[in-house]
């Protein structure tokens, strides 16, 4: 079998201070932790948590998430952001978990090193996206997790996930200039707060579902 996967059933609240009846509605999303990768199981669990708590302020549960471990096609993922995935091993596996919600690979190191620890692919029809099936996917490479990217995130700590997952739930490549720092603000003055008018834009998701009564 090319591809060996482990799926894990992963339960999430919304947000410990959320009530029951603030959860409107649910996404839909496939978190892909690829073997090989310096990431574990927790830590992902961990990255999941965050963005539940962080999505609960719109009233949005994450309890509907897929935690798969997976084998990278060929023993590994080759993404280069210019090159765009120039042997298909990232398409290959898009395909194997295709889903219709949003989709979150949890990588080794990209082979660019001069790339992001992490990016979106919002809408296919950014200028770096070469192939259809990566929209809205969501991309973490395990330098996420190591001390230098904490320290360069310590003076605006927020969830990277989360932040991620926004550009696709907006279907936007662009980070807003507003005078209040929030999840989607510029780097250095971004954090983890949802304001009503973001949450109004993300409930216009085609991703969301209602919410389970």
């Amino acid at each position: 079998m090319p591809f060996g996967f482990i799926i894990l059933a992963l339960a999430l609240s919304a947000r410990p201070a959320l009530a029951e009846a603030s959860v409107t509605t649910e996404l839909v999303m496939n978190v892909i932790l690829l073997r090989g990768s310096a990431w574990t199981e927790a830590q992902a669990r961990d990255q999941l948590r965050e963005a539940a708590q962080i999505y609960g302020q719109c009233g949005i549960s994450l309890r509907r998430v897929t935690l798969i471990v997976a084998e990278p096609p060929g023993g590994r993922v080759n993404w280069n952001r210019f090159g765009g995935d120039g042997d298909a091993s990232i398409s290959a596996l898009r395909r194997l978990f295709p889903g219709d919600g949003l989709t979150a690979f949890l990588t080794g190191s990209f082979i660019d090193e001069n790339i992001d620890d992490a990016f979106a692919f919002a809408d296919w029809r950014d200028a770096y996206v070469t192939r259809p099936e990566l929209s809205g996917t969501v991309f973490l490479s395990d330098r996420v997790n190591s001390r230098e990217s904490e320290r360069e995130r310590a003076a605006s700590p927020y969830s990277v996930l989360a932040h991620e997952m926004l550009h696709v739930l907006l279907r936007t490549s662009h980070h807003n200039g507003d005078h209040e720092a929030n999840l989607m603000s510029d780097w250095r003055r971004r954090n983890n707060l949802l304001p009503a008018r973001l949450c109004d834009a993300v409930a216009a998701s085609p991703l969301l579902r209602p919410g389970a009564p």
